[in-house]
């Protein structure tokens, strides 16, 4: 407002925030490009893709969204970004959003179906004895509960899962009711297979979770040397795996980007190249399969639900995710502990 001939400059790539200024900004620039509003004070330069398929397709294409590509970005570097794009789905909705300027939304899909495929089997005798790196996720006390053991062979780094679910009875009793089982899955089939149990009532027993841990420990013999944990509705339950494995086995795991993401790719990486071999549980693979990626702008993640299956579970993937988030704390303490163990 003070000076003559001001002049204001913006610089930017596409995000992944819905209905933000960017997108206000993107808006208005269509408009003036398209003869639809007259501005003749802004002068608008707009690089990106006709379609993601021509990235993939034809790599002179990049040189609509990149056009000093080969004179300040290397076509080394945007190689490198395209193939890494291609075997990470937080990585491709970065790189497109960043380097080539398609929109994407502000969550997008995570994991393929062969990605999650998992039908080998293994003995739980052969766990006996070991150490493991545990995690839960309570959700709410009324809904579905996960609590999973992660057990890694330092040798082949192949991680072995024991996963339990816990739903209330009134939940199990409720098939067909959107209200209490909106997702309308078979919890009584589930336990029957034991990969559920039902807790009596309304709610789950947070002592009965407690005591899936302590099985683990009077039927295998196996101890937890970290168990990963939110603190959100975790209150009874972290004090009472306190008082049965000690206060130190216990590892907070915030529910943020820092924590979530390096989480996430690990545990993506073992899925995708089956290193991870969760018993082909029914309950894990339907929870993976409802998780999509949200991203912020420095292209972390963190676990949410796909869209259009907010009535779908994330529960065991996130017990999973914070037990990987744990083990990423204590890596090299856990593995020295087991080669001791394991020889």
């Amino acid at each position: 407002s003070t000076q003559e001939e001001p002049i204001y400059l913006e610089l930017t790539t596409e995000g992944f925030t819905d209905g933000g200024y960017l997108d206000e900004r993107l808006k208005l620039a269509s408009s003036i490009l398209n003869d639809e509003v007259e501005k003749p004070n802004m002068l608008i330069f707009w690089y990106c893709q006709d379609s993601e398929e021509e990235i993939w397709q034809d790599e002179q294409s990049w040189y609509k969204s990149n056009p000093a590509l080969g004179v300040v970005k290397k076509w080394s570097f945007l190689r490198g970004m395209v193939e890494d794009a291609k075997l990470s789905a937080a990585t491709r909705a970065f790189v497109l959003a960043k380097d080539f300027n398609l929109k994407q939304n502000s969550s997008a899909a995570w994991l393929t179906a062969d990605t999650i495929l998992n039908v080998e089997k293994f003995d739980v005798e052969k766990l006996r004895g070991q150490f493991y790196i545990g995690g839960f996720d309570l959700s709410e006390t009324t809904d579905l509960t996960a609590a999973t053991a992660i057990f890694t062979d330092p040798t082949s780094t192949k991680r072995y899962v024991l996963s339990k679910y816990f739903v209330p009875e009134a939940k199990a009793d409720a098939i067909l009711n959107d209200s209490k089982n909106p997702e309308q899955k078979n919890y009584r089939q589930w336990a029957a297979e034991g990969l559920v149990t039902i807790c009596p009532g309304n709610e789950v027993d947070t002592s009965m979770v407690s005591q899936w841990f302590f099985n683990l420990l009077t039927e295998y013999e196996a101890k937890p040397f970290k168990i990963g944990y939110d603190a959100w509705h975790a209150g009874d339950l972290r004090n009472e795996l306190a008082r049965l494995f000690g206060a130190e086995v216990l590892e907070r795991i915030p529910m943020n980007f820092g924590s979530m993401s390096n989480a996430m790719s690990l545990l993506e990486s073992d899925l995708k190249f089956k290193k991870l071999n969760y018993q082909d549980n029914q309950v894990t693979k339907w929870c993976l399969s409802n998780v999509a990626v949200k991203l912020n702008n420095l292209g972390q993640m963190m676990p949410v639900k796909a869209y259009g299956a907010s009535k779908n579970r994330i529960d065991g993937a996130v017990a999973l995710i914070i037990s990987y988030a744990a083990f990423s704390r204590y890596r090299k303490e856990y593995l020295d502990l087991q080669r001791v163990i394991i020889k």
